[in-house]
């Protein structure tokens, strides 16, 4: 309570005085007893009334107690039905929930997760996507201002996301380690590269990765088999000293279509797990060429990066142009790169603006924004002189054509000039901006469709560094180069003579999900968002059909198909009304990731729990895991004192208390006959 108010207080102490005295005692001719009752309910019913003007205000203290967090998140994938661990898991699980002194230690929080974390419901051990690492990322996050410990119970088998092994988690971790420890001699295919395409008659490339865990020398037969028919064959020796083999084999493409391959390595006599010793892939093999333009009034590495990279799919072939005045035919290419335009890009546009050709703009510190803004109706740039750096951020809601995220949060920055950007016509982003740790969700790189005419735009210089980089750490380019592929692949189609157009991959595997995107356009060959689009789809070995409808979405006909048996689809995709329609084929095989590995990852999560300042335990060991928990003194309560700000005139029963003071004066006063 301030000065301030208390001197209010005692000024009301000597108002309510002097109104009492000169009300009952000034010039008052009898002096009763009754007069010191009226006169003292007077002085109460005034000062409570001026008390409650002034409004003083009360801090009061509160004592909290604040246990410590507990999240306990459960593996609620195929590999622990595969390991036949579910009771183990679920008995572990209940022992938890059921032990007091736990409890009464912590508020426990219990989550499951797979490929996303989710509030634990029930345990089914049947998803196919196993991401520890995004599992530990959102309990981070979640309780980045708590203190709250870890207890992971899983086999440490990740197949999906960033490796957790070293991550910085500022949560301890005590993972529970389900499953078989054992290692068992094991052969496998650990990673096959292919392209989606190739031409007739060129050789197409196939790299393949395998692994040996053993103590023994052995060699075996590696195959790839077309159908019936073997196209390669060779003999592998591995040992415990050089337990990996790299193979590059090129492969004819003798007649067009998609065209299915196995790559298998031969089993060892007592190999536990035989399922990674395949691996299926496909290829489509199309008769035609494309070739695109790459025009730029610099030299940067960037050039050099684009053509290699684009040359790997041996249907594109790119002409790079430095002349930029003499007159070029831009009808004999698919599409254009316009590399930091400039005005000596002007009869370039001016060409472009009559043609309508498909452009993959690529901007960068050389850049003209003033006359790129000026010369393009698609986006602007409002730009200082400031230099800035961009990270990118993958955006996982894009569904334009089918792309993956290649770890590009990892990739050095790209560089630009600093500045608002603004899209004139709808637009699709790929990529966002992210400065440092800070995700903006500004467009680095995004496409867009106006009236036939298909485009993108790169906000930034410098992307052939994240080509070094993927093949730096993966041994090779071909995940950012798949990548380039695919936004290639979109722009380079020719001026569109179809109304209706269909993208979906090809081959997918029986646990993961096959994305059909599909586009209708009117007869001017504007996007219809009426149509009424059905796709079709018979297994062709038992000849049953189901028939689905797709779903708008950003001006997409988006559907997913889950829970296909493995084998060979058609598919026919018609619009309601019309005699439009497009079909295909699509495969589905069976292979379950989850069954890669029969053992337990024991030294990745001994690892995790050591980074995290954590200790990993053995699922025999939960006892001593609680034990530990209840008994440490590193995780205690918390108790913290709260302090309220409460003002009086809150109190309801001061003002009551006014009401019953006025009202027994009034009451003497009356029944005296004083009034």
């Amino acid at each position: 309570m301030t000065t301030e108010t208390i001197l209010l207080l005692l000024l009301a102490v000597v108002i309510a005085s002097l109104v009492s005295y000169f009300q009952y005692y000034y010039k008052a001719k009898k002096r009763t007893n009754e007069t010191l009752v009226l006169a003292s309910l007077r002085f109460l019913s005034v000062f409570v009334l001026l008390v409650l003007l002034i409004n003083p205000q009360l801090i009061t203290k509160q004592l909290i107690d604040v246990k410590p967090i507990l999240n306990i998140a459960v593996d609620n994938s195929r590999s622990i039905a595969y390991s036949n661990s579910e009771d183990q898991v679920k008995a572990t699980l209940k022992k938890i929930r059921e032990n007091n002194a736990l409890n009464e230690k912590y508020n426990v929080n219990y989550y499951s997760f797979g490929a996303n974390l989710n509030q634990l419901d029930s345990l089914s051990f049947s998803i196919s996507q196993t991401n520890i690492i995004h599992a530990l990322e959102s309990l981070n996050e979640v309780y980045r201002n708590d203190l709250a410990p870890i207890v992971m119970l899983s086999d440490g088998n990740q197949n999906y996301g960033n490796d957790y092994t070293f991550y910085d988690s500022k949560q301890p971790v005590f993972p529970v380690i389900v499953g078989d420890t054992t290692h068992y001699e094991d052969l496998k295919i650990n990673q096959l590269n292919v392209n989606a395409y190739t031409n007739l008659h060129n050789h197409f490339p196939v790299e393949v990765f395998l692994q040996y865990e053993g103590k023994q020398k052995v060699t075996k037969q590696f195959t790839i088999r077309h159908g019936m028919h073997t196209v390669y064959s060779t003999m592998l020796s591995f040992s415990p000293e050089q337990n990996t083999q790299h193979i590059q084999v090129n492969l004819p493409a003798n007649s067009t279509g998609l065209k299915h391959f196995v790559a298998h390595i031969a089993e060892l006599d007592a190999e536990h797990n035989t399922i990674n010793n395949s691996s299926n892939f496909s290829i489509e093999v199309i008769d035609e060429q494309a070739k695109i333009l790459l025009l730029s009034h610099m030299k940067h590495p960037d050039l050099g990066m684009l053509k290699r990279s684009i040359e790997t799919n041996e249907l594109v072939k790119v002409v790079i142009e430095d002349d930029l005045t003499k007159g070029l035919n831009i009808n004999d290419y698919q599409m254009v790169i316009l590399y930091q335009p400039t005005v000596e890009f002007t009869k370039v546009f001016e060409t472009l603006n009559k043609t309508k050709t498909n452009v993959f703009y690529i901007t960068g510190l050389q850049t003209d924004w003033t006359f790129l803004n000026q010369n393009q109706p698609y986006f602007s740039k409002n730009t200082s002189s400031t230099t800035e750096e961009f990270g990118a951020e993958f955006n996982l809601e894009f569904d334009e054509f089918i792309i993956k995220d290649i770890d590009f949060a990892s990739f050095a920055p790209l560089k630009g000039a600093f500045g608002q950007i603004s899209f004139k016509q709808p637009f699709k982003t790929i990529l966002f901006q992210r400065i440092e740790t800070f995700s903006t969700k500004d467009p680095l790189l995004s496409t867009f469709t106006v009236d036939g005419l298909r485009g993108a735009v790169l906000f930034g210089e410098g992307i052939w560094k994240w080509r070094m980089l993927t093949e730096i750490e993966q041994k090779s380019p071909v995940a950012f180069d798949e990548f380039l592929h695919k936004i290639i692949q979109y722009l380079s189609s020719t001026k569109r003579a179809e109304r209706l157009e269909v993208h979906f991959d090809p081959i997918v595997y029986s646990n993961g999900l096959l994305k059909f995107n599909a586009y209708y356009y009117d007869a001017n060959y504007v996007f219809d968002p009426s149509g009424e689009l059905h796709i079709t789809i018979t297994n062709q070995s038992n000849k049953n059909k189901r028939t689905i409808p797709f779903a708008l979405k950003n001006n997409t006909f988006a559907l997913n198909l889950g829970d296909l048996d493995p084998g060979t689809y058609h598919f026919t995709v018609d619009v309601k009304g019309q005699k439009i329609q497009k079909s295909g084929y699509f495969r589905v095989l069976d292979y379950d990731i989850e069954q890669q590995l029969s053992t337990s990852n024991s030294q990745g999560l001994l690892q995790l729990a050591t980074t995290s300042e954590g200790k990993a335990y053995s699922i025999d060991q939960v006892d001593q895991l609680i034990d530990n928990l209840v008994e440490t003194p590193r995780f205690r309560t918390v108790q913290y004192s709260k302090e309220t700000l409460k003002s009086l005139i809150e109190i309801g029963w001061l003002l009551s208390l006014l009401i019953v003071l006025f009202s027994l004066e009034w009451l003497i006063r009356k029944y005296r006959g004083l009034i």
